[in-house]
């Protein structure tokens, strides 16, 4: 998830193929990974 992001910051298809994914894992019921999802989608907005 680390890189993919990183990578989404300058590659817009990537982004628009990133947010929906990582909206999903935000709504995970495990916390660590919707808590990083949700730093991930801090980054990218």
């Amino acid at each position: 998830m680390d890189t993919l992001t990183q990578w989404s910051a300058k590659d817009s298809e990537l982004k628009q193929w990133m947010i929906p994914h990582l909206e999903l894992l935000q709504a995970d019921e495990r916390k660590s990974v919707s808590g990083r999802a949700k730093k991930m989608l801090d980054k990218l907005s």
